[in-house]
């Protein structure tokens, strides 16, 4: 009976265990770029309800997240965003609540831009900023007076 005791116990705790690395809890929010990589990483692996946990909620981001969230991709597209690298390539301080960080994939290769901004200890990413960043034309002058990492 006590083995069968100890057997049931180490399936309950194998099952529970393999529970809890299936679910994904956001990572830090603490840091800018640690929240942009975690943002942009979830993006990129098609986990765009992770992804809004990292982003500023407001209707015109949600609106943004939606259409990202409903665009079809080949399966060749979706395994190579899913394996891709994330580069950092600018990382600016506008003020001490918000950053601007540009940044690229392996897979695409091209550049974006996202604003982080702070609200109460967390960095958030406000989505609008990559779609709308050249009707910034204050955020654009500091950012290009920043050079590049790379």
């Amino acid at each position: 009976m006590k083995r069968k005791f100890i057997s049931f116990l180490s399936l309950l705790l194998f099952c529970a265990a393999c529970n809890e690395s299936k679910k994904q809890e956001p990572g830090s929010m603490d840091n800018d770029v640690v929240s942009a990589t975690s943002f942009i990483r979830a993006a990129l692996k098609g986990n765009f309800d992770l992804a809004r946990t990292y982003m500023l909620e407001d209707s015109v981001n949600n609106d943004y997240m939606d259409v990202a969230a409903r665009s079809q991709r080949s399966a060749d597209d979706r395994q190579g965003l899913f394996d891709a690298s994330i580069i950092i390539h600018k990382r600016a301080e506008a003020n001490d609540s918000t950053t601007v960080i540009v940044y690229s994939n392996s897979y695409l290769k091209q550049r974006d831009t996202l604003k982080m901004v702070k609200k109460g200890d967390k960095w958030l990413v406000d989505l609008k900023f990559l779609f709308d960043h050249d009707s910034d034309t204050s955020l654009n002058k500091f950012l290009a007076a920043i050079p590049d990492k790379d």
